[in-house]
């Protein structure tokens, strides 16, 4: 049995910028890298029956990394000034990881607010973005049926 890997560079980051009931994605441009991170607390249990522990709350974020563009595509790609305003506006808005194939093979979607956002220019490099999203709810991981 073969081992295939799917290579990153076939994931999409997108934002619903539509704010209503039916999503209107658009890519957030030049993305360099995404993921999400998620973690669990541990709670102790131990007793005098023994030693133990149970899974607590989890918390979960989408980091992402990209190169500032300055002539995003109209109603296709989401600059990187869109991008800071939503974080300015410190709203939930709804985000999506998706394969370039339409999501059948790698799909991620989810809700929550941009938690950190930053630029950086160093002389002579393309000038560079990161955020951070705190993930609400569930992440939905498979491609919805419409």
């Amino acid at each position: 049995m073969a081992n295939t890997t799917y290579l990153g560079n076939k994931i999409v980051f997108d934002l619903d910028v539509s704010l209503t009931e039916t999503p209107e994605w658009e890519t957030v441009a030049c993305m360099t890298q995404t993921d999400i991170d998620s973690t669990r607390e541990t709670i102790d249990v131990s007793s005098k029956c023994g030693p133990g522990q149970v899974a607590g709350a989890k918390t979960q974020t989408s980091n992402f990394t990209g190169f500032f563009i300055t002539d995003p595509e109209a109603g296709v790609q989401v600059s990187m000034n869109e991008i800071a305003a939503v974080f300015d506006a410190g709203e939930s808005r709804h985000w999506r990881l998706i394969d370039e194939d339409g999501g059948a093979i790698y799909y991620r979607e989810f809700n929550g607010p941009m938690t950190a956002y930053n630029e950086s220019s160093n002389l002579n490099e393309a000038v560079t973005f990161t955020g951070t999203i705190a993930i609400n709810g569930e992440i939905t991981r498979a491609l919805p049926v419409t």
